[in-house]
């Protein structure tokens, strides 16, 4: 018996390593494995399989349905199990179908805990629907179930992707100077993530100057910003002329005061805005910048690049950066490029 269940704590350990990349073939590999070898994998076991279906980019919801019945026709289901078909409908926006999940978690006479919430609100969060995610924030509180940072944030993201900043502003900055927030029946320290969404808001209505009023706050409170908090600060700088040269001049300065190493997505911001306002010779440096310092450029940096020589008209340097690109191997997502194409046509 002790062999069994060490062998059985063994499994689950490693079970627990590949779910978490989405390695369904070798979670199922080994779970066969060790039927062969005499040992039954349990429901814990079982739940790593689903997991891993949940995780991998290339599961559909029909995979992670027909693996949650599967599971639960052989060893049963429980409270974790349910809690990763929310996890997976709620990081796909689709709240109809986490909805209809947690109903059937509430019928099969299991209760909610703060992780089946959680999937609630990110789920409302993802479609955009505050409304939604306040109303389960309530239900925590009815149902005695303690909201935590995770809870916050997701609410805090709801409001931030509908652009509701005035809402945001409200719930993060109420208590601010005492670097906590009543949250319900919680006391909440804001972490990164909350002024990531928080950030994010401001900037998506074009109000850098107060994105930039909540970089200071995060100063004072001793939060280091990352590649998020300033890639939504950059966000904030659109739609005007010159915003690339402000977007360069902001980036420079945030990198120098916080010791920030060069990012991907932030150089992006810069390198799209530039190309926007015709600042092809300061894209083409912020560009050499990221080989310096050994930063592969995406299907963004290069869609931002040629859309930038075609809207000038210069038709033999945007073709060179498509063979450019084509030589790299980089996979280009077809959207985006489609997207920028229409806007020339237009």
């Amino acid at each position: 018996m002790q062999v069994c269940n060490d062998s059985l704590r063994k499994l689950v350990k490693s079970l627990s390593y590949y779910s978490k990349r989405g390695s369904v073939e070798k979670v199922r590999s080994m779970l066969h494995d060790a039927r062969r070898d005499g040992v039954e994998p349990n429901l814990i076991c079982q739940t790593a399989l689903l997991e891993a279906v949940v995780r991998c980019n290339s599961s559909s919801s029909s995979d992670v349905i027909a693996t949650f019945r599967e599971i639960e026709r052989e060893c049963g289901a429980d409270l974790v199990l349910y809690n990763n078909m929310l996890y997976y409908f709620s990081m796909q926006g689709d709240v109809a179908s986490c909805t209809s999940w947690f109903e059937k978690l509430q019928c099969a006479n299991f209760t909610p805990d703060v992780r089946s919430f959680n999937c609630m609100i990110n789920g409302c969060a993802k479609a955009s629907d505050a409304q939604l995610a306040v109303l389960y924030i309530q239900r925590m509180n009815d149902s005695n179930v303690i909201p935590n940072i995770y809870s916050f944030n997701g609410l805090l993201e709801a409001y931030a992707r509908c652009s509701d900043a005035a809402c945001t502003s409200r719930l993060l900055l109420r208590q601010i100077k005492n670097r906590n927030i009543h949250f319900g029946r919680s006391i909440i320290t804001p972490d990164v993530i909350s002024y990531s969404s928080f950030i994010g808001a401001w900037g998506r209505r074009g109000c850098p100057e107060i994105a930039i009023r909540v970089l200071k706050i995060m100063d004072r409170n001793s939060i280091t910003p990352n590649e998020v908090v300033v890639s939504n600060l950059l966000k904030g700088f659109v739609d005007k002329h010159g915003a690339g040269l402000t977007r360069e001049r902001v980036l420079r300065g945030v990198m120098y005061k916080y010791k920030l190493p060069l990012n991907l997505v932030c150089v992006n911001c810069v390198i799209d805005a530039l190309c926007k306002d015709g600042e092809m010779d300061r894209a083409i440096l912020w560009f050499k910048k990221l080989e310096e310092v050994r930063l592969r450029p995406d299907c963004f940096t290069f869609g931002a690049i040629i859309h930038g020589y075609a809207a000038m008209g210069d038709r033999v340097s945007a073709r060179s950066w498509m063979e450019r690109l084509h030589n790299e191997k980089i996979k280009v997502d077809r959207t985006i490029f489609n997207a920028r194409l229409m806007s020339l046509i237009r």
